[in-house]
């Protein structure tokens, strides 16, 4: 940590900025900085970086395999590009392109003949707000599970969370591509990616638990409630202390440990298992505010 001392002329406050930033940077006197206030007062300095704008990305590839081209169409979309196309050597059922899982999740994508084309692209700026609505959507999911168990709608759940899954990847790619300043740290938007995707693996497996298991169901509530509870404003995210990572871990700890004698209970451990994934990331962020006290 750097610690410089406030001057004043006047009624002007400043300090000087370290040489080695400057440097890094190539700041000069006659350059400009950003500066960005975050919500529990810290002041960020910045420097400025030209506006990049997204590119448009075209390709043209020599491949069949559909899961292939899913990957790749996934890609193009979660990177900061403005529209992209995709020539394929042969012409592919398209119906059977659209209907792979992740494709579901992202708008505005479409396929004819031996082009996929996506014209426009949606920009998020807050992974840390995609991150809170994900938490509010597996409950949700949850809830509609045991009231009246709308499968269409218990589905529309699971690829809502996919899609703001995804589209916090493409916000945080973006913000790391075009440098842009965040309120929350580069090191937390890595957490806060690894939490997210843990929670659309929870999203996954809860298609497959039987609305009965009501007390099962009831405990994956109450997990949800304590995570949305620890991680409901990521703006203090720098704030989260290792004494909560440890009380949310004995909480996942106590979740009752499930024998693998049914396809059902592989789901069940399955679903502990992501949750205990979660509770070593809360822990490593922890440790990183931690060290940087």
């Amino acid at each position: 940590m750097d610690l410089r001392n406030v001057q004043r002329t006047g009624n002007m406050f400043y300090v000087y900025l370290p040489t080695s930033w400057c440097k890094q940077w190539n700041i000069s006197s006659h350059s400009h900085v950003q500066l960005s206030m975050t919500s529990d007062g810290k002041l960020q300095i910045s420097p400025t970086v030209g506006e990049e704008k997204p590119k448009h990305i075209e390709m043209s590839i020599d491949e069949d395999d559909l899961d292939i081209i899913n990957k790749l169409i996934v890609a193009a979309y979660i990177n900061p590009a403005s529209s992209f196309k995709i020539h394929l050597k042969e012409t592919l059922d398209q119906a059977k392109l659209l209907e792979q899982k992740q494709l579901v999740s992202i708008e505005l994508v479409e396929a004819e003949g031996k082009t996929i084309t996506c014209e426009a692209s949606v920009s998020v700026t807050d992974p840390h707000l995609l991150l809170k609505t994900i938490l509010n959507k597996i409950k949700n999911m949850i809830i509609v599970m045991e009231k009246n168990y709308n499968l269409d709608l218990i589905k529309k759940y699971e690829e809502e969370i996919d899609r703001n899954k995804l589209l916090m990847e493409k916000s945080i790619i973006s913000t790391l591509v075009f440098n842009r300043p965040q309120k929350v740290k580069t090191v937390h938007l890595y957490y806060i990616t690894g939490i997210a995707k843990h929670l659309e693996g929870i999203a996954d497996l809860l298609l497959f638990i039987d609305k009965k298991e009501r007390q099962f169901l009831q405990n994956v509530i109450e997990k949800i409630d304590h995570l949305k509870e620890l991680l409901g404003d990521m703006s203090h995210v720098e704030q989260f202390q290792y004494q909560t990572a440890i009380a949310f871990c004995k909480d996942i700890n106590a979740m009752k440990e499930t024998s693998i004698t049914s396809v059902q209970a592989y789901h069940k451990q399955r679903i502990k298992e992501h949750f205990v994934a979660i509770s070593e990331i809360l822990m490593d962020m922890a440790m990183t505010n931690e060290i940087q006290e």
